[in-house]
């Protein structure tokens, strides 16, 4: 593969949002992409008008663009490299992006997404099962017998493929001659080349997804991410084995908010705190029985919600209207993450683009959590860990 197997607006996005090289300028995040992408739009330009000129007032530096889109052979030694193993790119201005995500992340989607295996399987009825890493050996069951049922059926299981439930899902799936999805937030490239997996990717039974580079390092902000896009990619998801904190109680929560997937919570043996708190939340019971009285997993399918009319992490009119309980919610998800994104200290607006939020919502609550101890300020107006966090 060679970046000429990419389309020009492929390439340009890869360019401007790709992690790869050795370059001077930092690449765009989410949001700063998007803010350049509906400026051409609204000028009736694509990405790869880039290529031939830069205007001058983009909402982006133009000399920090100028360095990005020159970095040419660096992506083509990129992608050349990840092909190797067979890996490939696609960019939100490709037809062949995921239309679930399209369709209901709208520009809260990544801007390229990195894959092996055969993309069309997001295109088939799919079903999400999230859990814990440390989950209890009846979550790990009903995962993995869900998986099962799901191949018996046609039906595509879709997990991160973590350690615990997720991977018992996959699995599950896979081992009855099924399909699987794995959306991955790190290690994409290790991941195609385990044994584990090389051989279903192969024969077209597994994809490997991921929102960031094939190399990149595990970091809970982009684990936390990952998350939307379980939800996003199935008909329906079920969550096996839940804490009352972590990443699937926030990605529960998250969907909760967003509406981007019907979800179902499991009941009965070995039950954790976390899965009550969710069914009291709103998440739609499934129980152990459910599975012994063998009922399809079709039927799960049927469940439809409206599409989500908000696309940011947070939107203005939901915070507007939202009550107290969502606020906190949504505060307290802020504050989980936001210590995993200050390795350093940062300004209000690298901050707010981190978490696709907009520059006020962030200011409200960095000075929320620099009440509660967790962050301060320094003199030059940046945001620290405060010390003992």
């Amino acid at each position: 593969m060679t970046t000429t197997s990419l389309s020009l607006d492929g390439q340009a996005t890869a360019l401007l949002v790709g992690r790869f090289g050795e370059g001077r300028a930092k690449p765009l995040t989410r949001v700063e992409f998007n803010r350049v992408a509906q400026n051409l739009h609204q000028r009736g330009l694509r990405p790869s008008d880039l290529f031939r000129q830069l205007p001058d007032d983009l909402p982006v530096d133009r000399e920090r663009l100028s360095l990005l889109i020159s970095r040419g052979t660096a992506l083509a030694l990129a992608v050349e490299s990840w092909s190797q193993v067979g890996i490939r790119l696609v960019s939100r201005a490709d037809p062949n992006y995921p239309a679930r995500f399209r369709r209901l992340l709208k520009s809260g989607s990544s801007p390229i997404l990195y894959y092996a295996g055969d993309l069309s399987l997001l295109e088939r009825p799919t079903i999400s099962v999230v859990g814990s890493r440390d989950a209890t050996q009846e979550g790990l069951r009903f995962a993995h017998v869900i998986g099962e049922r799901a191949a018996a059926e046609g039906v595509v299981t879709v997990s991160g493929d973590a350690r615990g439930v997720d991977r018992a899902a996959m699995e599950g799936g896979l081992d009855h001659g099924g399909y699987a999805v794995g959306i991955l937030s790190d290690s994409l490239f290790k991941s195609v080349l385990s044994k584990r997996y090389r051989q279903a990717i192969g024969s077209g039974n597994l994809l490997l997804i991921s929102h960031v580079e094939p190399d990149a390092r595990f970091t809970v902000t982009q684990a936390m991410e990952r998350n939307r896009y379980i939800y996003a990619a199935g008909d329906v998801v079920i969550v096996a084995d839940s804490d009352i904190k972590g990443g699937t109680w926030s990605g529960a929560i998250e969907n909760l908010k967003h509406r981007w997937a019907p979800a179902f919570v499991r009941t009965g043996h070995e039950t954790r705190e976390g899965n009550v708190a969710l069914l009291n939340a709103g998440l739609v019971e499934i129980s152990d029985g459910w599975l012994s009285h063998e009922r399809p997993i079709h039927s799960l399918l049927d469940v439809r919600i409206d599409a989500p009319e908000s696309l940011p992490l947070f939107s203005t009119r939901e915070q507007a209207t939202a009550d107290d309980s969502s606020r906190d919610i949504l505060f307290n998800l802020f504050r989980e993450r936001l210590l995993s994104v200050l390795d350093a200290p940062q300004d209000t607006s690298n901050i707010a683009d981190s978490f696709g939020l907009e520059i006020h919502q962030a200011e409200v609550w960095l000075k929320r959590a620099a009440a509660a101890g967790v962050v301060e300020i320094t003199a030059n107006r940046r945001w620290k860990r405060k010390q003992g966090h």
